[in-house]
């Protein structure tokens, strides 16, 4: 894929059912890409499908579940990653905070990233395959 080009490139995008996800989602669409939106809510990807058409497909799934990761990279073989999912933090005083309240954001954002380069991506786009990945964590 040449540096600018993102017609014809093959992407996932987490968290693509609203928010930043969905406009990039709708963004990469726009450009030409096929894209791989993924996120909890079936619900609402199922509008993004209808709003973005045959190029969006949708994924509901947990994008922090490192086997979805790894089912989706082997399944996909993205040119883009856009690692978008996020957990909504529990604000309030870190004195009212539980390690489980406290850690959620952490588990959710850093374990989907985890899943998605270190456990298979990063093995994946510096193996055998010389197309690069491109990563954007948002």
């Amino acid at each position: 894929m040449p540096r600018n080009e993102i017609s014809g490139a093959t992407a996932i995008v987490t968290g693509a059912s609203r928010g930043f996800g969905r406009g990039i989602a709708a963004a990469l669409t726009k450009a030409g890409a096929r894209v791989t939106g993924v996120a909890r809510d079936g619900g609402r990807l199922a509008e993004v499908r209808a709003e973005l058409g045959e190029s969006f497909t949708p994924v509901t799934g947990d994008a922090a579940d490192p086997a979805l990761a790894g089912q989706l990279i082997d399944a996909y073989r993205p040119d883009l990653l856009v690692l978008n999912a996020g957990a909504t933090p529990l604000l309030r005083p870190i004195q009212r905070h539980t390690w489980e309240t406290f850690g959620r954001t952490w588990d959710v954002d850093v374990r989907h990233a985890f899943g998605c380069l270190l456990d298979r991506g990063v093995s994946w786009a510096t193996g055998g395959d010389d197309t690069p990945v491109r990563v954007s964590l948002v």
